[in-house]
């Protein structure tokens, strides 16, 4: 079965851009910005392709509750990774929840503050800040990198339990340390 193509429609932040997904006379068309439009070809379950995204197919994945939720443009030597953006942003009490130290292997960890009502990501040994720019729900896309967000993990309790951080068709877990 075709995917509800209208569920695909919106914004989505690849690499601090945004580009756009919406249906046209022509179909469901893929706009980015200083490119003509790509008509979207249905080549399976959310997936397309387009003749003028030479030998790269469009993929639209979900996350646990079943909404779309990040955009793969998948070609044979890289694959480009978005994240679909929800308006409005979370609010300064959400952000705040994020905050924390999470090991990402027993000698890395993760850094993750507010600052000026944006969330920076830091991880040991890096000297560089990175800006997690708001996306769909508690998914964030890292500012100015096209392969690169972070999506957070909250328990049923609603504390944060973890973050998944996605480089391209890869991922690393990072696990919250509790408070002492």
């Amino acid at each position: 079965a075709r995917a509800n193509e209208a569920s695909l429609e919106g914004e989505y932040n690849i690499g601090g851009g945004v580009v756009r997904v919406q249906r046209s006379a022509n179909g469901l068309q893929y706009l980015a910005p200083g490119e003509p439009p790509h008509t979207l070809v249905p080549a399976g379950e959310r997936k397309y392709t387009s003749s003028t995204i030479q030998n790269g197919v469009v993929e639209f994945r979900l996350d646990d509750t079943g909404a779309v939720d990040t955009i793969y443009l998948t070609f044979p030597q890289a694959v480009i990774h978005g994240v679909r953006i929800e308006r409005p942003a979370p609010d300064a009490a959400t952000l705040a929840r994020l905050a924390g130290t999470y090991t990402l292997t027993p000698t890395v960890s993760a850094t993750v503050t507010v600052r000026n009502g944006r969330l920076i990501y830091r991880v040991t040994g890096d000297p560089k800040d990175y800006v997690l720019v708001p996306a769909r729900g508690l998914h964030f896309a890292v500012d100015g990198f096209i392969l690169f967000s972070v999506r957070f993990f909250q328990r049923a309790d609603g504390q944060i339990s973890h973050f998944i951080f996605y480089g391209g068709d890869s991922s690393a877990v990072g696990n919250r340390r509790e408070a002492k």
